[in-house]
């Protein structure tokens, strides 16, 4: 039955690949996680991602993450979280002609979010309203003129966003072998831009489950930048989570 499982899992991937390999803004996600049962209805868990970019040639974000969640009953939960995050950013050329060396970007996030279900048999349905605010910490990066000579460093300003974010998301139990394969849309809203739309998501996956305490996970998601056409990006993840 696992042998059925993993050859399912790896015909999975082969088939989201030809969707990415043609993709300028494709990039690859590992994902890790580990979940603790405090009481019935309590988890705390914590999580690390490592993501890639520009055709998975080079790093994107590193991302750390604790996450504390309530489900007093079967049709609601609610959680609040917090990351940090590490962005980098490629060297690239300004419309001066100037060049900003690459650099990193440290972001703290928080959020709270409100979720709730609706099982029917073996398939549910879930709707997750989520308040996102991130700080960018100031930064700096070197830059040098078209010919090669330095100037003076660029300053990336410290900067706080507010989003908001609607998940819908569907997903259905095949138990015989525990596989679950599953649809999110979500839309992201700017709080500072009128509640403005400033990008979506589409995610494809499939998780399967061993022994009640192992998770894998593996998707695809496309990210659509409605405010900023550079936010566009093709997703492969894949993740694991440990349950105790």
């Amino acid at each position: 039955m696992t042998r059925q499982v993993f050859r399912t899992l790896l015909i999975a991937v082969l088939m989201l690949l030809p969707a990415c390999a043609f993709a300028q803004d494709f990039g690859l996600s590992i994902n890790a996680g580990v979940k603790k049962k405090i009481v019935k209805g309590l988890n705390i868990a914590a999580a690390f991602e490592l993501r890639t970019q520009d055709l998975s040639s080079e790093m994107e974000r590193i991302d750390v993450g604790l996450d504390v969640g309530y489900k007093p009953i079967e049709y609601f939960k609610f959680g609040v979280g917090y990351d940090f995050i590490y962005k980098y950013a490629p060297k690239h050329e300004t419309d001066s002609m100037n060049v900003v060396d690459s650099y990193w970007s440290p972001r703290n996030r928080v959020n709270v979010y409100v979720t709730g279900i609706l099982p029917i048999g073996d398939f549910e349905l879930s709707l997750r309203e989520r308040y996102q605010f991130t700080h960018r910490s100031r930064s700096t990066a070197k830059k040098w003129n078209s010919l090669g000579v330095a100037q003076e460093d660029k300053v990336i300003s410290a900067k706080n966003d507010h989003e908001f974010r609607s998940r819908l998301k569907g997903e259905y139990k095949i138990r015989p072998v525990h596989l679950t394969p599953y649809l999110a849309l979500e839309m992201y809203n700017d709080l500072t831009d009128s509640f403005a739309v400033d990008k979506l998501k589409v995610t494809v996956g499939l998780g399967y489950t061993l022994k009640k305490k192992h998770g894998f996970d593996l998707y695809y998601r496309y990210t659509a930048g409605i405010a900023d056409a550079e936010d566009e990006m093709h997703l492969l993840a894949v993740g694991y989570e440990f349950k105790f």
